[in-house]
């Protein structure tokens, strides 16, 4: 599950110097000559607010502020990510979506820089074995150094940029960590029963499809699909019922198979029903935005690795909406401990 903001990632790059009176914490990186300087001159073209030219206030706090100059090369990163490296192919967006996309950017930076003053002021901080071994971590996962050093140049960034985003890192985990998320438990016994839940199934699937239809189709709909449920309990091939009734195209023609369906995977609705059928057994009709449904349970998977390995995604998949509330929690009180303002993008 996605955080409000993202941990681990060398490319988020927000590249804090250090923490105490309010001033520039960010390293000055938006040089003229560079190649994320010319490219904000052309996508400033588009939105005067990418001008790196000017340096324009984008968020005000007592503890920071984030201005064009020291937000931008930040931002460079995220769009290196979303074009794969391609980044003339975000001047092709339209204006709306570069003025959300800095605007969101800008806001997440700002409240990353929050987090990471609250857990320096709380007196965390990145011990340098640690921030060593993780860097040369990162290296080996490269496929070495030489290969590590190429990736990051081509993002125009240096081995301090990334040291800096480390500690950074590093720092903020330790503070949610033995901080935020000291009373986010679980108890074994909730951990045994989620590891003995089925985790995947394979079904056969009939849908007739409702959206967009008049209630009088409803109406025939549901009346067709009470009649086909009939038919399968009744004895009928169910894979057969799907390839001549169901509207579901993409598994019609498998006589309504789908494989390896996830918890979660698909609308809610469909879930809860399919994870409570044992094998063989027939659904009742389950009612979704989309249409009438009917499922057959072919067969049920349990988590095939040992629990030693699973229990750690276990805890970590069940206690994720505790922390993901704890960390917005926090947040709102630090933009208002430390009165936030986004002058430019309010």
């Amino acid at each position: 599950m996605q955080r409000i903001f993202i941990l681990g990632a060398i490319v988020l790059g927000v590249l804090i110097a250090g923490c105490g009176n309010k001033g520039p914490l960010f390293p000055a990186k938006l040089e003229e000559g560079t190649p994320i300087y010319e490219f904000y001159q052309r996508l400033a073209e588009i939105d005067p607010l990418a001008d790196p030219e000017t340096d324009v206030l984008l968020v005000e706090t007592d503890a920071f502020d984030l201005t064009a100059k020291n937000t931008l090369p930040i931002l460079y990163q995220d769009i290196f990510n979303y074009t794969r490296g391609d980044v003339d192919k975000f001047i092709s967006q339209t204006p709306d979506n570069i003025r959300l996309f800095i605007k969101e950017g800008t806001q997440r930076i700002a409240e990353t820089k929050l987090m990471y003053v609250a857990a320096r002021k709380a007196g965390f901080a990145a011990e340098k074995d640690s921030v060593d071994h993780y860097i040369e971590q990162m290296m080996a996962d490269s496929g070495g150094e030489e290969r590590f050093l190429k990736n990051i140049k081509k993002r125009h960034l240096t081995l301090d940029d990334v040291r800096r985003d480390v500690i950074e890192d590093l720092t903020m985990k330790s503070y949610l960590k033995n901080e935020l998320f000291k009373d986010i438990q679980v108890s074994d016994e909730v951990v045994m029963a989620e590891y003995g839940k089925d985790k995947k199934a394979t079904i056969r699937h009939i849908m007739l499809i409702t959206r967009g239809k008049s209630e009088a189709e409803k109406k025939t709909a549901k009346t067709s699909i009470n009649r086909i449920l009939k038919k399968a309990r009744a004895g009928s091939d169910f894979g057969k019922l799907a390839k001549r009734y169901s509207d579901d195209v993409a598994s019609k023609k498998d006589g309504g198979l789908i494989r390896n369906v996830e918890r979660g995977d698909l609308m809610p609705e469909l879930d809860a029903a399919i994870f409570s059928l044992d094998v063989g057994e027939v659904s009742d009709v389950v009612e979704t935005a989309v249409g009438y449904h009917l499922v057959q349970m072919e067969e049920r998977e349990q988590d095939p690795r040992p629990l030693e390995i699973a229990k750690a995604e276990i805890i970590e998949e069940l206690t994720a909406p505790a922390k993901d509330e704890a960390i917005a929690k926090r947040l709102a009180e630090l933009k208002v401990e430390y009165g936030m303002k986004i002058p430019v993008l309010d």
